[in-house]
């Protein structure tokens, strides 16, 4: 009984581990494709502040 009783809270440890590391996974991807999109933003301003500059 208290094998099975430890085997399970081991098992409920472990899924919910993964299931943290799966969130923090998906927030992850989030942050950088916001920041890659705040980034293209920012180099796509400062090509056009230099075109005009250049001619």
């Amino acid at each position: 009984m208290l094998k099975q009783t430890a085997i399970a809270a081991l098992s409920l440890i472990l899924l919910s581990g993964a299931a943290i590391a799966g969130e923090g996974n998906d927030n992850m991807k989030a942050m950088r494709d916001r920041m890659d999109a705040q980034l293209q933003g920012q180099s796509q301003q400062q090509m056009q502040q230099q075109a005009p500059a250049q001619k």
